[in-house]
């Protein structure tokens, strides 16, 4: 569970943030991994014009470039911000050099109280910004672009990142391809507030927070990208909605991917979309909360529970409290906990109008497929559960809280452990449900299985 606030570091102090820490709570059919994040965001202030335009030749840490500039030397050891933008429509070339920071530094030269110690600064809300093309490394920030339209960050690599990687803020049309992050402290690649961007084809690994996060962001692409053995993977949170998540791998860890974050002043996140991801080996999968309208289809989740917080649930896909999800056509494999679950765990209210449709969910160790007491009219509908620990369908009540409204209809269920469908008396038996080979001769209760 991802939580935002923004935070701001001693900078005079050698001392790099903690990684934030985790919480969880017992539940019956296992653990949901939930991690507060810090992510640092310093947002708001604007960026001081420093020293006047100067020639590529003669650039300086902390200089403020107004023209096309390609880079002909690296920039080392700078005690404050490396480059600052001054200008809309400039492409700043790193031409391979580097542009390099000094951990623990203070903020030399600047105004008391100025935010500084960014790589390459762009708070003053230019358009139309280009950096490409080198090494930004220990900073506080590796790129910080607000405001302004139309700004492209490709070919970085960003390294040693005391707060997070690359930070948009207010924009609109960010174009973020083929970067390169590791070891950014809280968070690789953060944007929020801003709509129509396109995060592509970037590798995030090491460090702590998230890998990618949005927060009241809409309409953004995330595609293509990596990230492994971050604390989480990719959020899309905090009310951002109209988001695409596809075709990315997340490996090794926290949760994979996180759809709703919090309910922070009743945020919902609306209408995004999470397909054709390959998550392996991370403590959960797909986690689904304070959302409506979703679509979670054709994604590939294998192994989880087996890397992180051993408190975690272990699970594939993970449903708490969402409204008129979709859930199609994933393959859910090799998991320590149940796989899919439908469930109201944390969430303020329950779930309601989810179906759950073609899903291959097999050898776990747990259930497959887990419908929980308090959720309200839900289909599940032709998916396949072969070969789990415990039952391959489990439809049931809470101690207080009964299912309402379940469906099911057409679904396999062979050679589970337990039972093929364990369902509870107000299931509606849909017909066409197989299940043969499991571990109690009954096969399903409830419904009709041949």
């Amino acid at each position: 569970m991802f939580r935002w606030r923004p935070a701001r570091y001693d900078l005079g102090s050698q001392e790099l943030p903690s990684s934030s820490s985790r919480r969880s709570r017992k539940r019956s059919a296992g653990r949901v991994a939930c991690t507060a994040v810090v992510i640092a965001l310093m947002v708001g202030s604007s960026a001081a014009v420093g020293a006047a335009s100067a020639q590529a030749s003669t650039l300086r840490c902390g200089d403020t470039i107004t023209t096309d500039t390609t880079l002909t030397h690296d920039l080392l050891n700078c005690p404050a911000n490396g480059l600052v933008i001054g200008a809309d429509d400039v492409t700043l070339d790193l031409n391979g050099h580097t542009i390099d920071g000094i951990l623990g530094a203070g903020c030399a030269g600047m105004p008391e109280g100025e935010d500084c110690r960014i790589g390459v600064d762009n708070r003053g809300g230019f358009s139309r910004l280009t950096v490409r093309g080198g090494t930004i490394r220990q900073f506080v920030f590796g790129v910080e672009t607000l405001r302004g339209a139309g700004n492209a960050l490709r070919h970085l690599s960003v390294s040693q990142i005391v707060g997070t990687g690359i930070v948009v803020g207010n924009s609109a049309d960010a174009v973020i391809e083929k970067n390169s992050l590791s070891d950014t402290r809280a968070g690789g690649i953060v944007l929020y507030g801003s709509r129509r961007a396109a995060i592509a084809g970037n590798s995030v690994t090491g460090g702590f927070g998230p890998g990618i996060y949005l927060v009241r962001t809409e309409r953004t692409r995330i595609q293509g990208n990596r990230v492994t053995a971050k604390e989480d993977g990719i959020g899309v949170g905090f009310g951002s909605s109209h988001n695409t998540v596809r075709g990315n791998v997340v490996v090794r860890t926290g949760m994979a991917i996180d759809l709703g974050g919090e309910n922070l002043g009743g945020a919902v996140a609306r209408g995004n979309r999470v397909e054709r991801n390959l998550l392996v080996t991370n403590a959960d999968g797909i986690v689904v909360r304070h959302a409506a309208d979703s679509i979670i289809d054709r994604n590939r989740v294998s192994g989880t529970g087996f890397f992180g917080d051993p408190n975690a649930g272990g699970h594939g896909i993970f449903l708490d409290g969402p409204v008129n999800s979709v859930v199609r056509r994933n393959e859910l494999t090799g998991g320590r906990g149940p796989a899919l679950v439908v469930t109201w765990f944390e969430s303020p209210e329950a779930a309601r109008d989810t179906r759950l449709l073609r899903n291959v969910v097999q050898s776990n160790l747990r259930d497959g497929i887990v419908v929980e007491g308090g959720v309200i009219r839900t289909s599940v509908v032709r998916n396949t559960a072969n070969n789990n620990g415990e039952d391959g369908i489990d439809i049931d009540d809470g101690i207080d809280r009964p299912v309402s409204k379940t469906t099911v209809t057409r679904n396999t269920a062979n050679d589970n452990g337990d039972l093929g469908i364990e369902a509870v008396g107000s299931v509606t038996d849909g017909g066409g449900n197989r299940a043969r080979g499991n571990g109690r001769p009954a096969q399903c209760t409830n419904v009709r299985c041949s």
